[in-house]
């Protein structure tokens, strides 16, 4: 049997919690967010992700396409899982080595190589053992 375990950073946390504030979300919502959020593995930064974040940082700067801080660290931690990164945002991630992004647009040219269904279903077909997933503000 293969077990979907699908994490957050904790910096994609804390831009979920900035984004209901900055938004002005009532309590009820923020509520039902905040259970919603309790089905997904948090994942704590530790020196190795530190290192990661480093080398992304760098490497983005050195082509010329800056990252942003928290960006990084939200790709560091896929990368030190090995593991792709969920987002709507491909585009701040592109100059990241080594780094597999799955978008809305990746999972319908699954479809089209022979997948059916919706982004959810193809999304779990991808991916067995980890997903790591970034929902940007």
């Amino acid at each position: 049997m293969v077990v979907l375990s699908v994490s957050i950073p904790l910096i994609t946390l804390a831009e979920i919690e900035y984004g209901m504030e900055a938004k002005n979300w009532g309590a009820t919502s923020r509520d039902l967010m905040r259970r919603f959020l309790t089905r997904f593995t948090l994942l704590l930064p530790d020196t190795e992700t530190a290192h990661v974040w480093a080398r992304i940082k760098r490497g983005c700067e050195t082509q010329g396409r800056p990252i942003t801080f928290a960006d990084a660290w939200i790709a560091a931690a896929a990368l030190q899982l090995n593991v792709p990164l969920v987002t709507h945002n491909a585009r701040d991630y592109r100059a990241v080595d080594k780094l597999t992004i799955l978008t809305a647009s990746s999972a319908s040219s699954t479809r089209k190589r022979g997948y059916s269904g919706n982004m959810k279903h193809a999304l779990s077909l991808l991916i067995m053992h980890h997903l790591l997933i970034h929902f940007p503000f």
